[in-house]
């Protein structure tokens, strides 16, 4: 049987029951009833083009009563009092295109129908709104199957009753739940992937108490809550892989406070990125730390002032290498370090009779590293350590300065210059200097010139080496002062 509206408004009295095909069509028009459900079907229901079928009872009747199967293509289904569309047995409820609103709930399933194939409600495209309760409320152990489209409830998306095992699998389109939850899962089971889903809610994005939810994609997101929320039941982010193949943007999840609380049950984490407030130095990502994540992984948690990440990251190996440059321990040898994750730098290392200067990736480095970002890869940090070699220098009257150079690592020796020798004079003596000596004896071998340069392999003291040219005049003649004679001069010099 096909009705086609063709513009016309329909008021029924009477509920038209269907058993057979039924096709409602018509590019406008309205078929309505106001005082009990307008169609009940428990054969094929088909209805097209943008006309309309439509309920004002106020009590719990439908514009749709549905047990057999119906397909809404690009059309509005409406119900002014209560319910647009009931589901119930094992119908299936296709929504493609077109609108299903209702004042209350906007479809009410209580269908059987769980599989992909042959869901209780399937949605691919158009828009299911509720304007004061639920989107789309399952109330059996059927499956919502949304692969695109938009749902939106004032109070819930998509609400799985509290007591049954309800599937909501989601794929695709946009989920809205404008004051209470995105998706309600409660005991049942949720699965959402598909990287245009986006589900929104304000207390919760994504709720599960008792049951199962596994998203794999999608955007999660929270306005006024965590972005999903576990109370007894599993929440399991990502992918578990045999060998793991981590994304750290799929799927997101978002929310205003936590962006997952795990208040009790399971909280399993394999990709994507969390995200949550900061404030007064406290991040609130994630609550608790997850039952599981891929091995050799673990989670990476940064902030800005407002909000915290967590993503997953790879543990890496830093070896700290005390040894190459000649030292003999360390307080830390290996450590697993996060990619991204900032490596400790504060273990030391010990060489005799040199000092440590820190930690740098390169071995001949004179400096250490003041901090150091794990790469994605395993890293070597090698000690280095510096020795001072100094020149003690004494000079005229024992006044003294030094002289020094760092080396550094697996140097052995040091180059220092000297300083240039004051000429002095003393009781009118001139002397001037020989050079430096390691000796403080007269005459004592010049080891460097004055102000020459010299190469030290540990410390050393050098003395300044004067000489003076004396004259000495010698008288014959017991030395008296008549018929004396001056027969010689002689020079001697000495330190």
């Amino acid at each position: 049987f096909t009705l086609d509206l063709n513009g016309k408004t329909v008021t029924m009295s009477e509920t038209i029951t269907n058993n057979g095909t039924l096709t409602v069509s018509g590019s406008s028009g309205t078929l309505t009833n106001g005082t009990i459900s307008t169609i009940t079907n428990s054969g094929t229901l088909t209805k097209s083009g943008a006309s309309t079928i439509s309920n004002t009872a106020t009590e719990t009747y439908y514009a749709i009563s549905n047990e057999g199967s119906s397909t809404l293509e690009n059309t509005t289904a409406a119900a002014d009092g209560k319910y647009a569309i009931n589901n119930s047995g094992t119908g299936k409820v296709t929504v493609k295109e077109g609108t299903v609103t209702a004042n209350s709930w906007a479809i009410v399933s209580n269908s059987t129908a769980n599989t992909t194939s042959a869901p209780g409600v399937k949605v691919t495209s158009g828009t299911v709104t509720s304007t004061a309760s639920v989107g789309i409320y399952n109330g059996s152990t059927g499956m919502v199957y949304v692969t695109g489209g938009t749902i939106t409830g004032s109070t819930y998306g998509i609400y799985n009753k509290n007591d049954t095992a309800g599937l909501i699998t989601v794929t695709g389109g946009t989920i809205t739940g404008t004051t209470q939850q995105g998706i309600r899962g409660h005991s049942g089971t949720v699965s959402i992937s598909g990287s245009s889903t986006s589900i929104t809610g304000s207390t919760y994005g994504v709720n599960v108490v008792g049951g199962t939810a596994t998203i794999t994609a999608g955007t999660i997101t929270a306005t006024g809550g965590p972005g999903a929320y576990v109370n007894g039941g599993t929440l399991t982010v990502g992918t578990n892989e045999a060998t793991p193949s981590v994304s750290t943007t799929v799927p997101s999840i978002t929310g205003s406070t936590y962006g997952v609380r795990v208040e009790s049950g399971t909280f399993n984490f394999y990709d994507g990125v969390i995200k949550g407030k900061y404030e007064s130095d406290t991040g609130y990502s994630i609550s608790g730390a997850p039952s599981a994540v891929p091995t050799g992984y673990g989670i990476k948690k940064t902030h800005t002032e407002t909000q915290e990440t967590a993503v997953l990251a790879k543990y890496y190996t830093v070896t700290y290498n005390y040894s190459t440059n000649g030292g003999t321990s360390a307080t830390k040898t290996t450590a697993s370090v996060l990619q991204g994750t900032a490596v400790d730098l504060t273990p030391t290392a010990t060489k005799s009779g040199w000092s440590f200067v820190g930690w740098n990736t390169s071995s001949t480095a004179t400096t250490k590293l003041s901090s150091y970002t794990m790469p994605g890869s395993n890293a070597t940090l090698y000690a280095i350590y510096s020795k001072k070699i100094t020149a003690t220098v004494y000079s005229y009257n024992n006044s003294s300065s030094t002289v020094s150079n760092t080396i550094y690592n697996t140097a052995t020796s040091a180059s220092l210059t000297l300083p240039t020798i004051e000429n002095k004079t003393v009781s009118s003596v001139a002397y001037t200097g020989r050079g430096w000596s390691t000796s403080n004896t007269a005459n004592a071998t010049v080891n460097v010139a004055s102000g020459g340069s010299v190469t030290l392999s540990a410390n050393t003291t050098y003395y300044a080496s004067y000489q003076a040219s004396i004259e000495a005049t010698f008288y014959y003649n017991s030395n008296t002062t008549s018929g004396s004679l001056t027969v010689s001069t002689a020079k001697a010099s000495g330190t």
